[in-house]
């Protein structure tokens, strides 16, 4: 029985997004006007992220922006975990790894649909 290696890289690349700062994805077609409004609120809250994590842990970072996220009518945080952007393993401190993102998954709208995003804190 042969035995294959297989590695896999990861190579980052920039996201696009919407002149409102909704990351672009075939998902958005799947939501009403209204609900693209409210689904802006995940980016506007990753980039208010990146400055809060200048001033506060890992975790109160991660505790803002599920809480801000969950608070808004419409949206419900799946997951979002801050992470070293090279082994997608968790951290725990600013200093645990030189490019750390924060990936997120939230339920938007009423049907509803699995937006994704992240957000560089570190790099």
């Amino acid at each position: 029985m042969r035995h294959l290696r297989l590695s896999l890289e990861i190579v980052s690349c920039p996201i696009v997004r919407e002149p409102s700062g909704l990351a672009l994805s075939s998902r958005n077609t799947l939501l009403s006007p209204e609900e693209k409004v409210t689904a802006v609120n995940i980016s506007k809250t990753l980039f208010a992220a990146q400055d809060f994590a200048k001033t506060h842990t890992v975790a109160e970072t991660h505790d803002y922006v599920v809480s801000t996220l969950n608070a808004i009518e419409g949206l419900e945080v799946e997951y979002f975990e801050i992470v070293d952007g090279t082994t997608l393993q968790s951290v725990r401190s600013w200093d645990d790894a030189p490019y750390i993102v924060g990936c997120i998954t939230v339920y938007c709208g009423a049907k509803p649909i699995r937006l994704i995003d992240n957000i560089c804190f570190k790099k």
